[in-house]
């Protein structure tokens, strides 16, 4: 199996143990940590933390801790990302397009 598949299988098994659990928010916090997907609110708090401090969660996986705000602003790039995602359905292993809704 190639690093693509290996990685897009992974994704999509630990996005399968998660749903959205973050805060939709009415505008960006100055206070808060941009990720690719969302803001984090407090990432010395995170479920997935880095030896070193901080979070060590993948940036997909910032959307299941309860730590992330989503304001408008990340709806383009969250559409986008969806939008590469299914992009790449065709490169999936069989048994993951199976399992997919």
């Amino acid at each position: 199996m190639d690093v693509i598949a290996a990685g897009a299988e992974e994704t999509h098994e630990q996005a399968r143990n998660y749903t959205f659990k973050g805060r939709l928010a009415n505008a960006a916090d100055a206070t808060h940590q941009e990720t690719a997907t969302a803001h984090c609110a407090d990432e010395e708090t995170s479920p997935w933390p880095d030896p070193s401090g901080g979070c060590g969660a993948d940036f997909l996986l910032c959307l299941s801790c309860e730590n992330s705000r989503v304001h408008t602003g990340h709806h383009p790039r969250l559409a986008l990302l969806r939008r590469q995602l299914i992009s790449l359905r065709s490169s999936w292993p069989e048994k993951l397009l199976r399992s997919s809704p």
